[in-house]
This record gives structure tokens, sequence and C-alpha cells, in this order.
């Protein structure tokens, strides 16, 4: 069985859908990926409802490791193989094509932006980035699904939230566990915005140093951007992070849709 075979399989009974293969650039050039789309989605943001471009997308999985047979259908392999894959999203709005693409690359919190925890900054963040990239009217956001917690899974983070309630900040309690206290790598993002902008300069939503060092091989940075604030509930966390080198201003109360508005 051959996954992108079977992915142009299923794409031929729909119609008017692309399958991109993407490859890794420098260090991570051995690795493929692969990018389905796109769907336009009616989205809420602000008080309006804009169309934005949807897609799916993700490593090209080896085989064997998912313990994948050949023979099926193109239906059961997909199945099959979308039961062992973790696949993300990403999200585009080209309203103004011309403007400076703002793009935000959001590792997955379940707790934070399905639910609304405030033991982060995860979901305004979320919220902020789209916010950005509809006042803008061009943009994207590459939503990392395998990132839940920093790269340890919902498991790993519950654990690690219960480290926390005990003393330990968000990065020793994931090194406590025995993970890594970040092990999130940004290769399928930095694929796809190759792919998309081609190296058009952006403005990129962060204030994670080693996230602007991965992504910079596949475009350039013109301008990093905070993505968001901070209240009462997550300063420990915030602050933890601007201990890690993140770029944080614990005091910064801009509010970062109108401040970009402004500047497009």
């Amino acid at each position: 069985m051959d996954f992108l075979a079977s992915v142009r399989q299923m794409l031929a009974h729909v119609g008017d859908m692309e399958l991109h293969e993407l490859t890794g650039l420098h260090d991570d050039a051995a690795s493929r990926y692969f990018l389905v789309g796109s769907v336009e989605l009616p989205v809420r943001v602000d008080g309006q409802t804009v169309e934005l471009d949807w897609y799916v997308g993700g490593s090209v999985p080896d085989l064997g490791k998912v313990g994948a047979t050949a023979g099926g259908s193109g239906y059961e392999d997909l199945l099959l193989l979308s039961e062992s894959l973790t696949m993300s999203s990403v999200v585009r709005c080209s309203r103004a094509p011309d403007a400076v693409p703002v793009v935000r690359v959001h590792s997955c919190c379940f707790t934070g932006d399905v639910v609304g925890s405030q033991r982060c900054d995860c979901g305004d963040q979320l919220r902020n980035a789209l916010q950005a990239i509809v006042a803008r009217g061009n943009g994207c956001l590459v939503y990392e699904a395998s990132h839940e917690g920093r790269g340890i899974g919902l498991l790993g983070k519950l654990l690690a939230y219960r480290a926390q309630s005990q003393g330990l900040d968000t990065y020793t309690a994931n090194v406590k566990l025995g993970f890594p206290a970040d092990r999130r790598r940004f290769g399928f993002a930095r694929a796809v915005l190759h792919h998309l902008y081609l190296g058009t300069p952006v403005d990129l939503l962060t204030n994670n140093p080693d996230k602007v060092h991965q992504l910079a091989s596949a475009l350039p940075v013109t301008r990093r951007v905070a993505p968001g604030r901070g209240g009462s509930n997550n300063i420990g966390y915030l602050r933890a992070k601007k201990d890690y080198g993140h770029m944080i201003d614990l005091d910064d109360a801009d509010d970062l849709a109108d401040h970009l508005a402004a500047d497009a």
C-alpha cells in the first residue's frame, strides 16, 4: 500500500482538490510531507464571518512503523492510516494578497484552545492570531496537532500538570517525567510555509526564538510580533517561558489585532 496513492484515489471521488508533496528543508531534507486541500471554511472571527481555506497535512508515513498492510481498497487503506497518524491543519486567508502575510505556527493545546483553560496563554494566542490574519487579509495558521504539551501528548501533559501543581514549572515538570523540556520540531510547518509563500517575507506571531530559528530557512521573517498577553492565572507559566528564553514583555497590554490592522 502506498499512502499518497491511496489519497489520490480518494481525491478522484470529490474533484477539485490537490495533493501537494512537500520535502523537508536543509537539515530536514530526508523528510517527506503532504498537504491536501483546500475547502472553503466559513469562520466566525471577531464578530464577522470570513471564508478561510482549510488544508490537512503531515508527514508521509513509514508504512512499516504503522503496521499497514497492502491489499485493501483506497478507503480502507486511508482509514487504517488515518487511525495511526496525527495530521495537522492549515487555514489560510488571501483576501489581500499584496499585504505582508501574518503567520502563526500554533501548537495544539486541548486545555487552552478548546476548554479555555487559564493555566496557559494558548487559547488567547490562537484567537489573537486568527484576528490578526483576518485583519491583515493575508496569512495563515498552521495548527500542529502533534505538539500537545510541547510534544509529550495529552497523557504526558496531564501528568505534567500534576507535577506543576506540586511546585514545578512547565519545563521542569516535563523533564521530571523523563521528557525533553520541549520536543517540538517544526519541519512540517517549515515545508508548508515554503510551499505557500516561496520565500515571501512574513510577520511571524511568536515569542519563541527557537521557532524563529527553525522557520528561518523556509522564509524571511521581517518582524516577530508578540502573539498575546497573559493574566493573573498564568503569570507563573509566562515567567517560566521568559526564563527559558521566550521574548515576553509581561507588562505589554497592546491589542494585537488592532496593532497589526493599523500597520497593514
